[in-house]
C-alpha cells in the first residue's frame, strides 16, 4: 500500500479444498495493502483431474469486504471499482503504520 497500488491482481489454480485459506489471504491482502485485490482461478468439473481446481474467483475492496465472487451458477462477473478508495484506505490504520 505504501507504494501507491490500487489494484492487486492475484491469479490461481488452486483445488476446491484450498478455497477457504485463499480467500482469507486476498481479504487480508486488500485489508494490509488497503488496496482492491482480485482474484482468479481455473476451473474444472469436479473429478476431471487430481487438481480439482476449485474455480472460486472474487474481489475485495481496499477494506476487505467482499464486493463480487463467482460461482458455478455465476462463472463471470464485471465490477466497476473505484481506485481513488485505494488511495484513501491507505491513509487509515494499518496502512499508515510504516515498518
Amino acid at each position: 500500500g505504501q507504494k501507491g497500488v490500487q489494484l492487486l491482481c492475484a491469479p490461481r489454480a488452486t483445488p476446491a479444498s484450498t478455497l477457504g485459506r485463499w480467500f482469507a489471504a486476498g481479504r487480508s491482502a486488500a485489508v494490509v495493502a488497503g488496496a482492491w485485490c482480485a482474484s482468479c482461478n481455473l476451473v474444472e468439473e469436479p473429478g476431471a483431474s487430481a487438481a480439482d481446481l476449485g474455480g472460486r474467483s472474487w474481489l475485495f475492496d481496499p477494506e476487505g469486504e467482499l464486493v463480487a465472487a463467482t460461482s458455478r451458477a455465476l462463472p463471470f462477473v464485471t465490477v466497476e471499482i473505484d481506485p481513488a478508495a485505494a488511495d484513501v484506505a491507505r491513509a487509515t490504520y494499518p496502512r499508515y503504520v510504516r515498518e
